[in-house]
């Protein structure tokens, strides 16, 4: 008997996260002074692991990833909430460009299988 994923099943990233944490750790991150700054950094930086862990599943590179986060503006960004909001800005960015450059290219540049 096969098993159907049902749609509402989210993938597997466990394989992806190492590459993912790397990026992560890697940012600038505005850490803040007190513990409870601290914590919500902490989620911030988890929350983007699991947003690289899945353009890395859908064929993104790292190199590509991490240039696109090391060419966000982060002018007049000073804590950790406006640097995951501008590097979450420019990933769907970067995800909308590659998309609609899928959708541009000629149909013999597209693998029909």
């Amino acid at each position: 008997m096969t098993t159907v994923p049902s749609p509402t099943t989210q993938p597997d990233l466990s394989q992806y996260l190492p590459d993912a944490d790397r990026i992560v750790d890697g940012l600038p991150w505005i850490v803040g002074r007190t513990p409870s700054q601290h914590r919500a950094t902490r989620g911030r930086a988890a929350a983007l692991v699991s947003q690289i862990a899945q353009m890395l599943e859908s064929g993104w590179t790292t190199p590509e990833i991490a240039a696109v986060l090391d060419g966000a503006n982060m002018d007049g960004i000073g804590n950790a909430e406006g640097q995951e909001a501008r590097w979450r800005k420019a990933l769907k960015a970067a995800r909308a460009a590659r998309r609609r450059a899928a959708e541009l290219a000629p149909a013999s540049d597209v693998d029909p299988t």
